[in-house]
């Protein structure tokens, strides 16, 4: 949950390029046919894959093995920080399509675990090293030419981030996030392997194991992390950060927690910042339609609906540079998305619900794996065309710069204009009158 405020103006890139070298500064670093009849090796796939979306690898240890209940739908509880790091840790130690790590420490010094899962050959020595650097050549088109962005782009998994517990009381996005591993690392079915054959997913399951211990929502030093993207003042965020310049994204997903037991998915209420690109905003609106598709439930909130259900388009806007939906957007020009489960919602469909968004979010990046890619080259493409930032008091439509004075863009999260009903003002840079300041108690 967080506090957000709202200002009229926006623009597709602008400064993206800049905020694109500013974050990689301290760089260096169709689905197969069914599987035949017959025994399977517990610790390898076999070279097709299943019809049968429960098959999975003996060897990989399930969560009814490894906690004595399942994840999501028969949870009795949420997972301790322990056995999220045990669980990361043995899974990794038993699949051959998932390394782990270490992200950072926390001010304790307990470890961020960290699963990265693929396909097994994408993480033979040296391969996922070389997607990696693939990824990361495609945000400067100055050293990449076109045609092999384009190759990049046929050829090359992308890359999907699924981040949970930020606020340490908020926990369910976690323990989801070890059920999409799971499924990842062991999972034998035709969704499995379209998944696993298109992206290199990383899971980071806890953002603030301190404050997950305490079932309190900042770090141990009172720090709210969520507000520490740009300020770096914490231990747990430059390592982050790092990770994500070592893999850059093109679908972040921030799993939250919020009041109530409603469930909130992108497309966004208004604004979206101006520096956000074109692309990642309509990979994000296009995430809520296969969200809204797999989610399950009551379906959408509305009057006769209003528990166990999904809304968007309300609350929570893609505007303040800090969150970790738009710095994944603005910074990496990725579909960064808050996803925002209520509370009040008994443990099971609290982790079930997030499990169900981060399911579909894997699948629909997979299905658009080659778009997304050729579309993360042309967002730095743009940039470098359109030069420097302009001047303050220069103003950016949402498609392209504007004399000063023009009327203020409408909507890129296909609803609503960012202005309030009926102003009149125009958006003359940062002074427009149609500047409307509002606050909400939202994650």
């Amino acid at each position: 949950m967080r506090l957000r405020t709202t200002l009229c103006g926006r623009s597709p890139y602008g400064m993206a390029l800049g905020a694109a070298l500013l974050v990689s500064a301290a760089l260096t670093l169709t689905p197969a046919s069914p599987a035949q009849a017959g025994p399977v090796d517990p610790h390898k796939a076999p070279g097709r894959c299943n019809t049968d979306p429960d098959a999975h690898l003996g060897a990989v240890p399930a969560p009814e093995q490894f906690f004595g209940f399942p994840l999501g739908k028969g949870q009795p509880r949420v997972l301790t920080t322990e056995e999220i790091g045990k669980y990361v840790e043995a899974v990794g130690g038993a699949s051959d399509r998932v390394v782990t790590g270490t992200v950072a420490h926390s001010v304790t010094g307990q470890d961020l675990p960290y699963a990265i899962v693929s396909d097994s050959h994408n993480m033979v020595p040296g391969q996922l090293k070389k997607i990696a650097d693939q990824i990361r050549s495609l945000r400067d088109p100055r050293s990449l030419r076109a045609d092999k962005a384009a190759r990049i782009a046929e050829d090359s998994p992308a890359v999907v981030w699924i981040a949970g517990n930020v606020h340490g009381g908020e926990k369910s996005g976690a323990d989801a996030a070890l059920k999409t591993l799971y499924e990842l690392a062991s999972g034998l079915s035709c969704d499995v392997a379209k998944r696993n054959d298109n992206l290199v997913t990383v899971i980071m399951p806890t953002q603030n194991p301190d404050g997950r211990d305490a079932s309190r929502r900042t770090n141990e030093y009172g720090f709210d992390l969520n507000r520490d993207w740009f300020a770096r003042t914490q231990p747990e965020t430059d390592g982050k950060l790092e990770m994500l310049r070592r893999y850059p994204p093109q679908v972040f997903v921030d799993a939250h927690e919020m009041g109530g037991r409603q469930y909130f998915f992108p497309p966004n209420a208004d604004p979206i910042h101006h520096e956000i690109a074109d692309q990642p905003v309509n990979w994000i609106n296009r995430i809520g339609a296969a969200n809204a598709a797999g989610f399950g439930y009551n379906g959408a909130c509305g009057d006769a609906v209003t528990t166990e259900c999904y809304f968007n388009y309300a609350t929570y806007d893609l505007f303040y540079m800090g969150y970790g939906d738009s710095v994944p957007a603005a910074g990496f020009g990725a579909a960064g998305m808050t996803f925002e489960k209520g509370s009040s919602s008994a443990v099971e469909d609290r982790v079930q619900q997030q499990f169900n968004t981060q399911w579909a979010t894997t699948g629909w990046a997979a299905d658009n794996r080659r778009e997304v890619l050729n579309g993360y080259y042309s967002i730095w493409q743009t940039a470098l065309a359109e030069g420097p930032p302009a001047p303050w008091s220069r103003t950016r439509s949402s498609s392209r710069r504007t004399p000063s004075g023009s009327r203020c863009p409408t909507s890129r999260s296909g609803r609503t204009s960012c202005c309030p009903t009926g102003s009149s003002a125009t958006c003359a840079g940062w002074s427009s009158g149609c500047a409307a300041w509002t606050s909400r108690s939202t994650g």
